[in-house]
Protein backbone atom coordinates (compact mmCIF):
# COMPACT_ATOMS: atom_id res chain seq x y z
CA UNK A 1 0.00 0.00 0.00
CA UNK A 2 1.40 3.62 -0.87
CA UNK A 3 1.34 6.46 2.07
CA UNK A 4 -2.12 7.52 0.25
CA UNK A 5 -3.63 4.74 0.62
CA UNK A 6 -3.24 4.96 4.30
CA UNK A 7 -3.57 8.56 4.81
CA UNK A 8 -6.66 9.14 2.72
CA UNK A 9 -9.08 6.81 4.80
CA UNK A 10 -7.51 8.01 8.31
CA UNK A 11 -7.67 11.61 7.49
CA UNK A 12 -11.59 11.30 5.55
CA UNK A 13 -12.22 9.72 8.87
CA UNK A 14 -10.66 12.33 11.57
CA UNK A 15 -11.85 14.59 9.35
CA UNK A 16 -15.59 13.55 9.38
CA UNK A 17 -15.68 12.85 13.07
CA UNK A 18 -13.78 16.12 14.29
CA UNK A 19 -15.34 18.59 12.15
CA UNK A 20 -19.02 17.28 11.92
CA UNK A 21 -18.92 14.68 14.69
CA UNK A 22 -17.23 16.45 17.49
CA UNK A 23 -18.12 19.67 16.44
CA UNK A 24 -22.37 18.44 16.83
CA UNK A 25 -21.52 17.13 20.17
CA UNK A 26 -19.82 20.15 21.75
CA UNK A 27 -22.54 22.02 19.96
CA UNK A 28 -25.36 19.82 21.81
CA UNK A 29 -23.70 19.60 25.34
CA UNK A 30 -23.60 24.24 25.16
CA UNK A 31 -26.89 24.84 24.18
CA UNK A 32 -29.04 21.69 23.97
CA UNK A 33 -29.72 21.95 20.41
CA UNK A 34 -29.54 19.61 17.44
CA UNK A 35 -27.18 21.21 15.05
CA UNK A 36 -28.18 19.10 12.24
CA UNK A 37 -31.33 20.55 11.07
CA UNK A 38 -32.23 18.99 7.46
CA UNK A 39 -35.17 17.70 7.02
CA UNK A 40 -37.10 14.79 4.40
CA UNK A 41 -39.55 17.50 2.69
CA UNK A 42 -39.11 18.55 -0.77
CA UNK A 43 -38.28 21.93 0.14
CA UNK A 44 -34.86 22.86 -2.00
CA UNK A 45 -32.83 22.95 1.67
CA UNK A 46 -33.60 19.65 2.65
CA UNK A 47 -32.59 17.73 -0.84
CA UNK A 48 -29.09 19.81 -0.27
CA UNK A 49 -28.94 17.63 2.99
CA UNK A 50 -30.11 14.97 1.01
CA UNK A 51 -27.57 15.54 -1.75
CA UNK A 52 -25.15 15.71 0.63
CA UNK A 53 -25.42 12.41 2.20
CA UNK A 54 -25.08 10.45 -1.20
CA UNK A 55 -21.85 12.64 -1.45
CA UNK A 56 -20.64 11.36 1.25
CA UNK A 57 -21.47 7.49 0.74
CA UNK A 58 -19.89 8.27 -2.78
CA UNK A 59 -16.42 9.64 -1.30
CA UNK A 60 -16.43 6.71 1.49
CA UNK A 61 -16.70 4.31 -2.00
CA UNK A 62 -14.06 5.69 -3.85
CA UNK A 63 -11.62 6.27 -1.29
CA UNK A 64 -12.44 2.30 -0.02
CA UNK A 65 -11.41 1.17 -3.58
CA UNK A 66 -8.59 3.17 -4.01
CA UNK A 67 -6.89 2.11 -0.15
CA UNK A 68 -9.07 -1.19 -0.01
CA UNK A 69 -9.53 -2.55 -3.83
CA UNK A 70 -7.30 -0.84 -5.93
CA UNK A 71 -8.40 -3.79 -8.72
CA UNK A 72 -11.66 -1.57 -8.62
CA UNK A 73 -10.48 1.66 -8.74
CA UNK A 74 -10.47 1.45 -12.05
CA UNK A 75 -14.07 1.30 -12.76
CA UNK A 76 -14.61 4.47 -11.15
CA UNK A 77 -12.70 5.95 -14.10
CA UNK A 78 -9.78 7.85 -12.37
CA UNK A 79 -8.50 10.80 -14.40
CA UNK A 80 -5.20 9.67 -14.92
CA UNK A 81 -3.46 12.64 -15.31
CA UNK A 82 -4.69 13.42 -11.32
CA UNK A 83 -2.23 10.58 -10.73
CA UNK A 84 0.95 13.04 -11.35
CA UNK A 85 3.27 13.17 -7.55
CA UNK A 86 3.22 16.59 -7.78
CA UNK A 87 -0.79 16.97 -7.85
CA UNK A 88 -1.44 14.33 -5.56
CA UNK A 89 1.28 16.10 -2.87
CA UNK A 90 -0.37 19.64 -3.75
CA UNK A 91 -4.18 17.66 -3.19
CA UNK A 92 -2.42 16.27 0.51
CA UNK A 93 -1.06 20.05 1.54
CA UNK A 94 -4.36 21.43 0.38
CA UNK A 95 -6.66 18.72 2.18
CA UNK A 96 -4.80 19.59 5.43
CA UNK A 97 -4.94 23.33 4.81
CA UNK A 98 -8.50 22.97 4.50
CA UNK A 99 -8.61 21.04 7.42
CA UNK A 100 -7.16 23.67 9.56
CA UNK A 101 -9.07 26.65 8.34
CA UNK A 102 -12.66 24.15 8.88
CA UNK A 103 -11.62 24.11 12.51
CA UNK A 104 -10.73 27.96 12.66
CA UNK A 105 -13.96 28.59 11.09
CA UNK A 106 -16.04 26.32 13.07
CA UNK A 107 -14.44 27.30 16.34
CA UNK A 108 -14.74 31.14 15.94
CA UNK A 109 -18.54 30.32 14.88
CA UNK A 110 -19.03 28.69 18.26
CA UNK A 111 -22.54 28.54 18.96
CA UNK A 112 -23.85 29.71 15.79
CA UNK A 113 -22.34 26.89 13.93
CA UNK A 114 -24.77 24.58 12.31
CA UNK A 115 -25.46 22.05 9.40
CA UNK A 116 -28.46 23.74 7.55
CA UNK A 117 -30.83 25.95 8.07
CA UNK A 118 -33.27 26.30 11.27
CA UNK A 119 -35.36 29.13 10.16
CA UNK A 120 -37.01 28.63 13.55
CA UNK A 121 -34.31 29.68 15.09
CA UNK A 122 -32.13 32.79 15.58
CA UNK A 123 -28.25 32.46 16.48
CA UNK A 124 -25.53 35.54 16.20
CA UNK A 125 -23.99 36.71 13.62
CA UNK A 126 -20.41 35.96 13.61
CA UNK A 127 -18.52 38.87 12.28
CA UNK A 128 -14.76 38.50 13.92
CA UNK A 129 -12.12 36.54 12.62
CA UNK A 130 -12.29 34.83 9.63
CA UNK A 131 -15.81 36.15 8.97
CA UNK A 132 -14.30 39.43 9.13
CA UNK A 133 -13.83 39.02 5.79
Amino acid sequence: MSFYQIFLPIATLLYLLLVFVLRSVILWKQTGVNPFVFGSTDKAHDYIGRVYKVMVAGTWISIGCYSFLPGYYQYLMPVQYLEDGSLRLTGLILLVVSFLWTSIAQYQMSRSWRIGIAYSETTELIDHGLFNY
